[in-house]
Order: C-alpha cells, then sequence, then structure tokens
C-alpha cells in the first residue's frame, strides 16, 4: 500500500510506530497476517508487526511533524484501527498517541459505506368537480398512490434490482410503486408485535395524532413507525459483521424493531415526561441500539444472519443515544 496510514504529532523529528488491530482489537496485524492477540507468545513477538511511519519533510529538510506508513497487505476486507505509539521499541500497555479507521476492501483504503435511507411520495389525485361549498374535505381525493424509494450505495446488493437512475457521487434513488417488485426493504415488525411490548391501547393512543380515533390513519401511522424502525435497525448494522438485509427475522430482531417503532410513535407527542431528552420510553431505544451494537460487532450472533468474518468484537462504549 501506499502512504494510507498517517499522524500529524505535536514533535518533530521523533520515532513514531504504528499496528494494525481489527474492530474488535483481539486481532492485531503480526507481519505477516491478522493473529490473535492473545495468542502471541510476548512482547518481542507482538513488536514484529509493527510499522515504521516516516516523518514528511519539504524539499529543503524543513520537517513537518507528519508521519505516513504503509497500511500492510492485508487481503481481509473490512474496519481496521491503527493505534501510534512513540519510539523504537513500544510495549503493548504504552500510551497511544493517536488512532487512525481505515476501511480496506482488500487492496486500498476506502470510503465507508453510505446508509440507505428510505422515503415517500404521495400522489393524490382530486375531484376537479367538487364545490368548494360540500363539506369534508377529504372526499376531494379521488386516488392517491404512495411511492416508496431508498437511496443506495449503488455498490450494495440493494441496488441489484428496480428501477436505478444514477445521481452525483455514486449514489442511486429506487424508485418502487407500492405493490410491484425492487429493492424495498421488508418490514422487521408489525402492529401486532409492538403492542405486545407496549400494549394494544397504548400503541392505538401514540397513533392517533389528530386524537379523532380513525382507524385508517392510526393504522397508517404504525404503517410508517416500523418502516422507520426498520430503516433504523439496518442503518446501525452497517459496517459490522452481519449481511444485511435479514432474509428472515428472529425473535430478536422482531422485538428491537419493535421498541423503536414504540418509541417513534410516543415521541411525536413532544415528550411531555422528558428530562434532558430522557423519557419514560428512552430505555427502549438504549436497549435496542446496545444489542444491535452486539449484533454489529459480532458478540451477539442471530440464527438467521450471515457473518461476513469469523471474529467476534466487543462494545467499546455503553451510551447509544
Amino acid at each position: 500500500m501506499a502512504g494510507e496510514l498517517n499522524l500529524k504529532y505535536v514533535d518533530i523529528s521523533q520515532t513514531i510506530k504504528a499496528i494494525v488491530y481489527g474492530p474488535d482489537r483481539k486481532y492485531m496485524w503480526d507481519g505477516s497476517d491478522m493473529a490473535l492477540v492473545s495468542a502471541t507468545a510476548d512482547e518481542a513477538a507482538w513488536r514484529v508487526g509493527l510499522i515504521t511511519c516516516t516523518e514528511t519533510q519539504l524539499t529543503d529538510s524543513t520537517r513537518t511533524g507528519t508521519y505516513v506508513g504503509n497500511f500492510p497487505a492485508i487481503g481481509t476486507a473490512g474496519e481496521y484501527i491503527i493505534e501510534f505509539f512513540l519510539g523504537a521499541s513500544p510495549s503493548p500497555g504504552d500510551f497511544v498517541i493517536g488512532v487512525q479507521t481505515i476501511w480496506w476492501d482488500g487492496s486500498a483504503a476506502v470510503s465507508p459505506a453510505v446508509p440507505d435511507k428510505i422515503g415517500y411520495e404521495l400522489i393524490v389525485a382530486y375531484d376537479a368537480a367538487k364545490t368548494a361549498s360540500q363539506a369534508g374535505d377529504e372526499m376531494d381525493i379521488t386516488t392517491a398512490v404512495l411511492t416508496k424509494f431508498v437511496i443506495v450505495d449503488t455498490g450494495q446488493t440493494e441496488a441489484s434490482t428496480g428501477s436505478v437512475a444514477a445521481l452525483a457521487g455514486g449514489i442511486s434513488v429506487v424508485t418502487v410503486v407500492s405493490g410491484s417488485s425492487g429493492a424495498v426493504l421488508t418490514d422487521i415488525c408489525t402492529k401486532a408485535d409492538i403492542e405486545a411490548i407496549f400494549g394494544a391501547d397504548n400503541v392505538a393512543k401514540w397513533a392517533d395524532k389528530d386524537e379523532d380515533q380513525n382507524t385508517t390513519k392510526i393504522n397508517t401511522r404504525i404503517a410508517s413507525a416500523i418502516d422507520y424502525a426498520t430503516a433504523d435497525f439496518y442503518d446501525r448494522l452497517r459496517g459490522g459483521v452481519v449481511t444485511i438485509p435479514f432474509t428472515s427475522f428472529d425473535r430478536t430482531s422482531v422485538d428491537l424493531c419493535s421498541r423503536l417503532a414504540g418509541v417513534w410513535l410516543y415521541e411525536a407527542w413532544g415528550l411531555e415526561d422528558s428530562q434532558d431528552g430522557v423519557h419514560l420510553l428512552t430505555r427502549h431505544r438504549k436497549h435496542a441500539y446496545g444489542e444491535l451494537e452486539r449484533i454489529r460487532t459480532g458478540v451477539r450472533r442471530l440464527d438467521q444472519t450471515t457473518s461476513k468474518i469469523t471474529t467476534p468484537g466487543v462494545v467499546n462504549s455503553s451510551d447509544w443515544d
């Protein structure tokens, strides 16, 4: 590789070493391959994988304090963490002076994938013969077509079907009219799943924004919550060890998606019980985000998921908001 490792340090003329870890820091570059850290014999064996970073200089030999090194020939694509050390012979427990994250495709550094986003377009036709004096504005509508679309990274499998129109920056929009085939994400949970956690009366009340007990509008809003929760579910798993979207859903996936959908409905009411952004249902979202991070990093494995790599990860943060 060619200068992928990069550190700006406060002092010039220093000796800087770097070491490459997997996203879970359980595996490290040992000079020839990614090896299990816990199986490394001693400090001398640990140092075999150290990479020397060279300080960039101007043509007149003026030093810049910018240290550059080459990413090793790792054939496995994924996210890697680089830790930088000061000195020619650092030890594993020494102070880390800098950290860098690199997304690697097996031969070169790449930008991380762009998350998919779901949106809707509603095209409505009105009755031109209806006069303004007639009561009930909702009766003006004669037909309504709801179009669901997803903005995707064209390098991902979701863009392989449907009508794709290329946009700038390598992003496409896949447009699918409701009911036809295409790159539309399958809902992970149902109305009944949300009700099983929060109760049918609560879900109906949260979805009744107009407070008119209109079943059609309530069900439409619940469907929107499910679509949001499904998209949020997958967004939280991107860049991890599992292949998405899932082809089937186990109880855990359904439970997590249902919690996100319920919180979405509840928060639309203005959070009168909220203090500093924390309300009665915050723990449901926090739990869902925490479990999704465990799934993304491989700490927790689901029966229906396909793993991209065989090494588990660790959760580095307890704050999921």
